[in-house]
C-alpha cells in the first residue's frame, strides 16, 4: 500500500513537472498534497496547503490555478479571480485559467472583463466548447439574443454533449424574447435527446409553463368604471369674473368603458390596441357634459437595446351631446433600455385637430396641425412595484386662426409609490408653458400662458380585476388676458372592475 501512495505521489508531481519549472522537494510536497486533496474534493484541506505551497514560491503559477479553484468551489469568487489572474500572469502561464477566470468575472456581474478572459481563451484555443457555452450566458445577460444563440449552437456544434444544455438555455432565451413557439418548439427537441435525463424532466416543466400561458393568455380585456366627479370650475371662469348668474360649481357622474387587445405575438413584432369611452354628465350644467370616444393601435418592433413603437390614435369628442372635436395623432418613439432596469424615450409627434363647429371668428378658428418632439426617464424601484418618470416635450400649434397659434414647452415629473400591498400613491407634477405667436385681434395683445397642474391618487388593488381610486386634481392657469386666468380642483372617486 505504501509503495503505491508513493507511486500516485510520484504521478501527480511528473504531471505537475510538465507544467511549472523545477521546485524544491518541500514546495512540490505542498503543491501535490493541495491538488490531491483538491481532487478529492476535501477543499478546506486543499486551501490550507496550497496557500502554503503559494507562501512558500509566490512565482507558482499551477499553485494560484489550483488555489483559484478551490477558492471558486468555496464561493469565494472575488479571491478565485486574483487567484486566476496571477495564474495567467506568471510564467509558464495556466491558459486553462483564462476560461475559469471568466466564468467567476461572469459570475460576480463583471460581464466586460469576462468578455475579455473569453477572447483571451478563445485566442489560446482552450476547450472551445465551453468556451462558446459560457459566451452565450455573457451574451444572453447583455440581451443580445442573436448572438447568445448563435453561441449555444456552436457550443453543442463542437461537443454533442452539451446539446441539452445548449438547446434548454435557448429555449429560455426564446421565451424571454417573447418567442415563445420557438422556446416550445427548443423544449420539445431537448426531451427527445434524453427522455430520461433531469435536463429533460425539467424542460417538460418549462413546456407545460408555456403551454399554459399560451392556452391561458387572453388577449380580450374589457374594463368598464363610475366614478364620481365634484368640480369646483367646471367652464373655468376667471378668478376676478363677475357672471355670478352663472353657477361655475358642479357634481358630475363619470362612466368609463374600455377593451384591450394584446395577442401574444413571437417576438421582435408586438401590437396592442384599445377602444375606450368616456362619458361626463353634470347635475346641473349640461352644457359642459362630454362624450370621448378613442381608438388606439400600438405596432411596436422589440430591439436588444430597446424597442420602437408607433402609437396611433383617433379620438372624437361630444359636447352637449353634439359634435364638438376630432383629434387623429401619430407618434413614433424609440425607448432605450438603460442600466438597473431604467428606460429612455425620444418621440416625434403629429396631430391633426379638426373642430367641428364654425369659429365665431375667422381668427378663433382652432383647426391646426400640431407638430411635436420629446423625451423621458423612467426609473423602476421597490422591485419593479414603484417608478418614477420626468418628461419635457415641445410643441407647435399651427393653427388656423392666429390667436391660437403658439408654441408650447411642457415639463412633467410623475411617479406611483408602493404604499402596502395593493395599495398605490400616485404623484404628478405638470407645467405647460405656451406662447401664442400673434397678437390676440379680441385684446389686443399677444397672450402668454403657464398652467401648473397638480395631481395626487390612491388605488387600491382590491382583487386582480376590482379597484377603488381616488384623485385630487389642481389646476393654476396664469395669462396675461384675464379671461384665461383661472383655478380649478377637482376631486374623483370610484370603482373599476375588468373582465
Amino acid at each position: 500500500m505504501r509503495h503505491l501512495s508513493i507511486a500516485l505521489l510520484m504521478s501527480v508531481s511528473l504531471g505537475i513537472s510538465a507544467l511549472v519549472p523545477a521546485v524544491c522537494l518541500c514546495e512540490e510536497s505542498l503543491l501535490d498534497q493541495g491538488v490531491r486533496e483538491y481532487r478529492a474534493e476535501n477543499f478546506e484541506e486543499a486551501m490550507a496547503a496550497l496557500k502554503g505551497a503559494r507562501d512558500k514560491d509566490p512565482a507558482s503559477s499551477v499553485a494560484a490555478f489550483y488555489l483559484g479553484l478551490t477558492c471558486k468551489q468555496a464561493g469565494d469568487y472575488k479571491a478565485a479571480a486574483e487567484q486566476f489572474r496571477d495564474a495567467l500572469r506568471l510564467t509558464p502561464p495556466v491558459m486553462d485559467a483564462s476560461l475559469e477566470l471568466a466564468e467567476v468575472l461572469f459570475t460576480l456581474g463583471e460581464t466586460t472583463a469576462a468578455k475579455k478572459a473569453l477572447s483571451d481563451a478563445e485566442q489560446g484555443k482552450v476547450r472551445p466548447s465551453a468556451v462558446a457555452f459560457l459566451k452565450g450566458l455573457v451574451l444572453a445577460k447583455e440581451n443580445d439574443a442573436d448572438g447568445a444563440e448563435d453561441s449555444f449552437r456552436n457550443a453543442a456544434k463542437l461537443d454533442p454533449t452539451l446539446s441539452q444544455q445548449t438547446e434548454f438555455q435557448i429555449a429560455i432565451l426564446q421565451a424571454r424574447e417573447r418567442k415563445v413557439t420557438q422556446a416550445r418548439k427548443s423544449l420539445k427537441a431537448l426531451i427527445a435527446m434524453d427522455p430520461a435525463s433531469e435536463a429533460a424532466s425539467m424542460a417538460r416543466e418549462y413546456e407545460t409553463a408555456f403551454t399554459r400561458l399560451i392556452e391561458g393568455h387572453r388577449p380580450w380585456r374589457v374594463i368598464a368604471g363610475v366614478n364620481y366627479l365634484y368640480d369646483d370650475n367646471v367652464i373655468s371662469n376667471p378668478a376676478n369674473d363677475t357672471r355670478l348668474a352663472q353657477p361655475d360649481k358642479d357634481n358630475a357622474f363619470v362612466g368609463t368603458f374600455r377593451i384591450d387587445y394584446a395577442p401574444l405575438l413571437d417576438a421582435p413584432w408586438g401590437v396592442t390596441a384599445q377602444y375606450n369611452l368616456q362619458s361626463t354628465t353634470y347635475g346641473e350644467l349640461d352644457t359642459m357634459n362630454t362624450m370621448v370616444n378613442s381608438v388606439a393601435v400600438v405596432p411596436s418592433y422589440s430591439q436588444r437595446f430597446g424597442a420602437v413603437s408607433l402609437p396611433i390614435s383617433y379620438s372624437h369628442v361630444l359636447l352637449a351631446d353634439k359634435k364638438y372635436m376630432g383629434l387623429a395623432s401619430v407618434r413614433p418613439t424609440q425607448s432605450l433600455l438603460l442600466p438597473f432596469g431604467h428606460i429612455g424615450q425620444l418621440n416625434l409627434a403629429y396631430t391633426r385637430r379638426e373642430m367641428l363647429r364654425e369659429p365665431y371668428l375667422p381668427e378663433e378658428d382652432r383647426d391646426a396641425d400640431i407638430f411635436g418632439a420629446g423625451g423621458g426617464y423612467v426609473a423602476p424601484f421597490g422591485e419593479g412595484k414603484g417608478m418614477a418618470s420626468l418628461r419635457y416635450e415641445f410643441s407647435y400649434d399651427n393653427a388656423v386662426g392666429q390667436n391660437w397659434v403658439n408654441r408650447g414647452h411642457r415639463l412633467n415629473v410623475g411617479g406611483n409609490f408602493p404604499v402596502i400591498d395593493g395599495l398605490t400613491l400616485q404623484l404628478n407634477g405638470d407645467l405647460f408653458a405656451q406662447e401664442y405667436l400673434h397678437q390676440n385681434s379680441s385684446f389686443n395683445k399677444v397672450r402668454e400662458d403657464t398652467v401648473y397642474t397638480a395631481v395626487a391618487g390612491l388605488t387600491w388593488d382590491i382583487t386582480p380585476n376590482l379597484s377603488l381610486n381616488f384623485q385630487y386634481n389642481h389646476t393654476r392657469a396664469v395669462s396675461n388676458i384675464d379671461q384665461y386666468d383661472y383655478r380649478r380642483n377637482t376631486i374623483t372617486t370610484g370603482i373599476e372592475a375588468g373582465f
